[in-house]
């Protein structure tokens, strides 16, 4: 918009001479919004005729910082949380090399499609690394493809991977309580939900 398109409020008229709607509403006889406008000509009147110093628009800049940009709203709406169904444990195999190994295969059905997920701690770190596959029970391969994998708590992410064009993912993240796995599967409509307490926090 140029100069030319605003219309000043002590003018009572945009650039075509026309009377804007809150001259006809205070010819009408309105006392509150006549002293309103009054007020706001004067303010206009006084910032024309004396400059602002610029130390004091400085210092109005470091007390008023500009305000962030508005979150951009995600255009997918929220899913209902449905916690997955465990089908497997190797903590419950009864091969003690499995139980022993430091690494650990659990497998999850989720609605129409399974998660194969295995977890080993990082060598001299806390950290766990967890790599999964996601594909359809109906149709094991067929992959499950750009799907977001996070692991969160509470409503705070701690990692996050997509699925590649294999249905395969991989991140690493701290153990702690209460943490959990969240899988949207827009096509069933859900987001499944896998709690990671399974995955020992220490090596045995």
């Amino acid at each position: 918009m140029s100069n030319s398109d605003k219309t000043d409020p002590a003018d009572g008229a945009d650039a075509s001479g026309e009377p804007q709607p809150i001259d006809r509403h205070m010819s009408d006889g309105c006392a509150e919004c006549a002293a309103a406008r009054q007020f706001i000509d004067q303010v206009l009147k006084l910032s024309k005729q004396v400059p602002v110093p610029e130390e004091l628009v400085q210092a109005a800049i470091r007390v008023f910082p500009a305000a962030p940009p508005p979150a951009k709203l995600s255009s997918a709406p929220e899913l209902p949380v449905i916690e997955a169904r465990m089908t497997y444990s190797s903590l419950n195999s009864p091969e003690p090399e499995d139980r022993m190994s430091g690494k650990v295969h659990l497998k999850y059905e989720t609605g129409n499609h399974i998660v194969d997920m295995r977890a080993e701690r990082e060598e001299d770190s806390a950290d766990v690394i967890l790599v999964g596959h996601i594909a359809s029970r109906s149709t094991p391969e067929a992959p499950a493809p750009r799907v977001p994998v996070r692991v969160v708590a509470a409503a705070r992410t701690v990692s996050r991977a997509v699925t590649d064009k294999n249905g395969q993912f991989s991140l690493v993240y701290t153990p702690r309580e209460d943490l959990r796995l969240s899988i949207p599967i827009a096509a069933e409509g859900v987001t499944f939900e896998i709690p990671l307490n399974d995955i020992p926090r220490s090596r045995t």
